[in-house]
């Protein structure tokens, strides 16, 4: 696991941190560059080039046509036993799918798209509707390809280039057996055929296995997301979303559908890498940029990645009807390529059969003009044959690759296909995201920072290591409570038969150990919901917002560029704002000129900045994520419980950056 910490100062009303332990870190995303308006887009070019590559292809297919008469050759083809083999999509259903997605729901107003629908914005569909379309739609999946049956792909590890060499060798003991009754060949003819079957069987066994474990994982790693129906927001699998469902997506997830972008934060983008290979994330926002599906901003697609920002979405393709669907019901076309070491078997068993099968020849013909009796000539020819043919070799390759996949198994690596190992072994560099994929997205408080202190957290979330009745410990857990727009999905809170779930539970390790674990299920981004995991062990989180309640406007989103939040709330007790910032600690500190330390705000020096850049440093060379907290109460007298907050034309006080 990696771990990101957080410290940081308080503006004017003291300087708080916390530290995360993380299962995973986004990569940072460069801005992407745009084209001027005078150059054609990439859809344009595409739409052009797909158009005349269609006309032509029409014209070679009627010229084929009128051609092809009773051209055997036009036939259908046919595989075993004189059955037909199975075709792919029909020509006129493959122009379909390569030809320019046609959609209208990234142009119509927002108003018509959720009447479309029959969806709302703020509720989302109701339980009634979201069934009726699932009947009718069926589930957010793509369609799997048709599987292979089990006898079949028993006998493809029998029938391998290699083994059908070692049958012929063994056919021609038999053979050599029942012409000179010589109990040699017998035995060597058993050998070899026991010897095929019994690396054919552990072969199939292996990939059975390997098989079986991969529809499990399909099973128990099914994507998830946020979605609201009748007015509540809940985690779903995403198979379980329809058209008109409203999701709550944001950075660190993957899009389960097609979606129109209802509102999102102003740092929103979406990797598309998956679909168009393009390396930078391109931003999205609600308003319609572009006449086509492929190029408007509007619009997030399944499967892609959403690297910063939030949104809310209305999901308008599911399935086998999104882009990436129409892509895979292209990919199901492609054949399977042969592995590189099944390549060198088979041009290694092409040598070894032509020069047994020569040498063979050769003997016989020699025999016979020396005037050998025709039966020992023949036996003896088979002999040749049989001895030219490297009997251990398969073993040999299976043992190997197998032995092999049973080291990489102890090291949590799935060998679906043995002749894969050697495939690997050949690759110099493998690609791969790391949030979600090598990692689990998910972080927990390790350390706190305040008094110029490092506090550690990370085994207990207990108060041993802090007195959790500081003023310095209170003002950081009350900003990184408010500051936050992470919840508890509610649905987490009970169990299948209605019983309360209790936040935290000990649980028993398979060594017998005892740890301490959260029961409820965060929504929200990994840090924040690593915040109010730990806040909700001191203090009811949602309690504390409702006591201070968060002014609408009042809110100034996170973003690469500012590289901080701030969430104005009105606190009750004192009777006035209090306004709350939290991002990176040298953002946050270079905002602050004062310092609360052992519960007394104090000037903040250029000593305190030392320090507390090395404590920065210090656990970020641990791998912690460290971000900074800090707040300021302002004047009643001239923000009223009344004024006006505007977070696009900033007219409250959020301090100014030195130098």
């Amino acid at each position: 696991r990696e771990r990101e910490k957080g410290q940081g100062a308080e503006r004017r009303r003291g300087a708080s941190g916390a530290a995360e332990q993380s299962a995973s870190q986004p990569a940072s995303m460069a801005d992407t560059v745009s084209a001027g308006n005078h150059r054609h887009s990439s859809a344009d070019i595409i739409a052009g080039a797909q158009e005349l590559r269609q006309r032509t292809q029409a014209r070679i297919d009627s010229n084929a046509n009128l051609n092809a008469g009773n051209d055997p050759k036009s036939k259908p083809k046919r595989g075993w036993f004189g059955k037909k083999k199975k075709q792919g999509k029909t020509e006129e259903e493959q122009n379909e799918l390569k030809a320019e997605m046609k959609m209208d729901e990234h142009r119509i107003p927002k108003d018509e798209l959720i009447s479309r629908f029959s969806t709302d914005e703020e509720r989302g569909l109701t339980t009634e509707v979201f069934k009726k379309r699932l009947a009718d739609e069926g589930e957010n999946r793509l369609t799997p390809p048709a599987q292979t049956p089990e006898w079949v792909k028993l006998l493809q590890t029998q029938t391998g280039f290699f083994s059908l060499l070692l049958w012929a060798g063994a056919i021609l003991c038999f053979v050599g057996f029942a012409l000179k009754n010589d109990q040699e060949n017998l035995i060597l003819g058993i050998v070899l055929a026991c010897v095929v079957v019994m690396t054919g069987l552990f072969s199939y066994y292996q990939e059975r296995n390997a098989s079986d474990l991969m529809n499990s994982f399909k099973e128990m790693m099914a994507e998830e997301t946020v979605v609201v129906r009748d007015g509540n927001s809940t985690r779903v699998d995403a198979r379980q979303l329809v058209r008109g469902d409203i999701v709550h997506l944001k950075g660190g997830d993957k899009v389960p559908a097609d979606v129109r972008i209802l509102s999102c934060s102003d740092d929103t983008k979406v990797d598309n890498a998956s679909l168009t290979g393009e390396s930078e994330a391109i931003k999205r926002e609600p308003k319609c940029t572009h006449q086509n599906p492929l190029e408007t901003r509007n619009l997030a697609f399944f499967g892609t990645y959403i690297p910063s920002g939030s949104a809310v979405c209305c999901v308008v393709n599911t399935g086998d009807n999104t882009v990436m669907g129409r892509i895979a019901s292209l990919t199901l076309q492609t054949e399977n390529v042969e592995t590189p070491i099944a390549k060198e078997i088979e041009h290694f068993v092409r040598i070894v059969s032509g020069v047994a099968i020569v040498l063979g020849i050769t003997f016989f013909a020699i025999g016979a003009a020396l005037g050998t009796d025709y039966i020992s000539n023949l036996v003896f020819m088979i002999g040749i044959i049989v001895a030219n043919v490297p009997e251990g070799l398969l073993a040999t390759v299976t043992v190997c690759l197998s032995l092999t996949a049973k080291h990489m198994a102890q090291k949590s690596v799935l060998v679906k296909n043995l002749e894969g190992v050697e495939t690997l072994g050949s690759t110099s560099c493998i690609c791969s995201d790391k949030t979600g994929t090598l990692t689990q997205n998910i972080m927990t408080v390790a350390h706190l920072v305040y008094d110029l202190k490092i506090w550690d957290v990370e085994s207990t979330m207990a108060t041993e290591n802090f007195n959790d009745k500081d003023p310095s410990f209170l003002a950081l857990s009350r900003c990184a409570t408010l500051c936050n727009k992470a919840v508890f999905d509610v649905s987490s809170k009970t169990d299948p038969n209605g019983n309360a779930v209790p936040f935290q539970q000990e649980i028993e390790l398979g060594d017998g150990s005892k740890e301490k674990r959260v029961m409820w299920k965060p929504i929200g981004d990994a840090s924040e919901s690593a915040m109010i995991k730990f806040c909700q062990s001191k203090w009811d989180i949602m309690a504390q917002r409702e006591k201070s309640p968060l002014h609408e406007k009042g809110i100034i989103p996170f973003n690469s560029a500012n590289k901080y939040q701030v969430h104005v709330h009105w606190d009750e007790d004192s009777g006035q704002y209090v306004d709350l910032l939290k991002g990176a600690p040298e953002r946050v500190t270079m905002r602050c000129d004062t310092i609360l330390l052992n519960g007394e705000e104090v000037p903040l020096t250029d000593e305190h900045r030392q320090l507390i850049d090395s404590l920065q440093l210090a656990l970020s060379k641990r791998g912690m994520r460290v971000l900074g907290f800090a707040e300021k109460r302002l004047d009643p007298a001239q923000y009223p419980k009344d004024y006006a907050f505007d977070a696009q034309n900033v007219n409250f006080p959020i301090g100014e950056p030195e130098g």
